[in-house]
């Protein structure tokens, strides 16, 4: 049994040939990345620049990846209490406090 990214490749329709290249490709690209880090991590200007880069991909596989996974297995009502925790203490206080003197209507 195969595991790990080459299978991932074979199981999408790759041949064993092309699922090495990319495997390699991926490796390099990888190891250029790390030199590129490492060599523009020793400068202050660039180093704002690549915290605000990775914080941006951190917030854009939350709020895409995982919340559209939510909204298939949650209702309605998980999102009046997790969207306002995401986007901090704040909003989630001042979203109940304009709910609080509402009283809920009986269908």
């Amino acid at each position: 049994m195969l595991t790990g990214d080459f299978a991932v490749l074979l199981k999408a329709g790759m041949s064993a040939k092309q699922a090495v290249f990319y495997n390699i490709l991926s490796s390099v690209l990888g190891f250029l990345g790390m030199c590129a880090g490492i060599l523009l991590g020793d400068t202050k200007a660039a180093s704002g620049w690549i915290f605000a880069a990775a914080a941006g991909m951190f917030l854009y596989i939350a709020l895409v990846d995982m919340v559209s996974v939510l909204f298939i297995f949650y209702d309605e009502f998980y999102f009046r209490v997790l969207i306002p925790y995401f986007c901090g203490d704040n909003a989630h206080s001042s979203f109940q406090s304009q709910n609080r003197g509402k009283k809920k209507s009986r269908v």
